[in-house]
């Protein structure tokens, strides 16, 4: 096979997914190429909540895509329903950030708009689900959370009716280059030719990239995941404590995250995390004590040393653009991401400023 696109973009998952569909709007041809089936990676595997945790302590750059990404989603979600059939149920459920045994000093000076500082009974009277430690809790009403895999879905479909090409299985090993100017890619399917190519491969980004003298600095951290069935509405909010969670889905499913691993490209799950996960929802919800998980995933997040995306232009490469390193928000920045990459390959006004995303150097 030997194709010629406008676009390629290598890495199926929702940086690379959304900016195809972002592209395809704009009237650009666009081929996506993963090394496995699309969607199916970090992804996949995250638990859906949109908004940094804790959204206080995020970087100005950071908060700027936040609010672009979630301004963008509402209608992305319409439109994906009625393009696809397919509800990726966007849901404003709101978050409550419990304190632990020796209580928490939330920040003084800044709270998200409409955060309330809870009691424990008022806690306990809002979830009667769930077992409230003592101290001053927090309520984020506006916080939403979105059910990825359905999203992800409802992208791939989406690009098929734009006229997107998404080719499975499809390992890149090598750019296609002139001189400096990088025209397409070396792929398992064959050839593929292009104007512009975006690298969105997410924690195996320096494995492709490494060919041509460019370190970017993005790690894999492992995160494993466990869910439990529940009735819809057992638990209506998302509930966090430390670095762990409680997402409920509408379907009564509770996702329960998550852990942080560096064990590289060590991609399984353990008996170990499985406990631990499982204890926490027990101590919380205790209804389900002792009962056993539904599920127990894991994926690889994109970690980047400076903890900020990297989003640009690669130079002094010509054509050759990068969006990973989102780590543990890919989700949440992925409509902001998509747009902010659109406009700058297509020679847009830009929605953010490109400082914000500073990308490494080619050698």
């Amino acid at each position: 096979m030997r194709a010629k696109t406008d676009v390629l973009i290598v890495g199926g998952g929702i940086i690379g997914l959304m900016t195809a569909r972002e592209l395809l709007g704009r009237g650009r041809k666009v081929i996506v190429v993963d090394k496995g089936p699309a969607g199916l990676e970090a992804s996949h595997a995250a638990s859906g909540i949109l908004s940094p945790l804790p959204p206080w302590d995020a970087a100005p750059a950071i908060v700027r895509l936040t609010r672009l990404s979630l301004n963008i989603y509402p209608s992305l979600a319409e439109e994906l329903l009625v393009e696809t059939g397919i509800d990726p149920e966007l849901c404003s459920c709101g978050l409550l950030y419990l304190a632990d045994e020796a209580g928490h000093n939330w920040p003084g000076d800044y709270l998200p708009v409409g955060a309330k500082l809870m009691s424990r009974p008022e806690l306990e009277e809002m979830e009667p689900a769930v077992s409230v430690p003592e101290g001053q809790h927090l309520l984020l009403p506006a916080i939403s959370q979105i059910n990825n895999p359905w999203l992800l879905e409802a992208l791939v479909e989406s690009i098929g009716m734009r006229g997107g090409l998404i080719l499975d299985n499809t390992e890149v090993s090598a750019f296609r280059r002139n001189k400096r100017r990088i025209c397409g890619a070396e792929t398992s399917a064959g050839p593929l030719d292009s104007e512009q190519v975006l690298v969105a491969a997410g924690a195996w980004t320096d494995q492709l990239l490494g060919t041509l003298g460019v370190h970017t600095g993005v790690y894999p951290v492992l995160g494993q995941m466990i869910s439990f069935q529940t009735d819809p509405g057992f638990l209506n909010r998302i509930v966090v404590e430390g670095e762990q969670c409680l997402v409920p889905r509408q379907d009564g499913t509770i996702l329960v995250g998550s852990t942080i691993e560096n064990v590289g490209f060590d991609k399984q799950t353990t008996a170990a995390a499985a406990r631990t996960l499982s204890e926490f929802a027990w101590k919380r919800l205790p209804v389900l004590e002792g009962q056993r998980a539904l599920e127990h995933w894991c994926g690889l997040r994109p970690a980047s040393a400076g903890d900020v995306p990297l989003i640009g232009e690669l130079r002094p490469f010509q054509g050759l653009y990068l969006a990973s390193g989102h780590y543990r928000l890919g989700i949440t920045l992925a409509t902001g991401t998509a747009r902010l990459m659109a406009e700058m390959m297509c020679g847009s006004a830009l929605s953010l400023p490109a400082d914000d995303f500073a990308l490494p150097q080619a050698a």
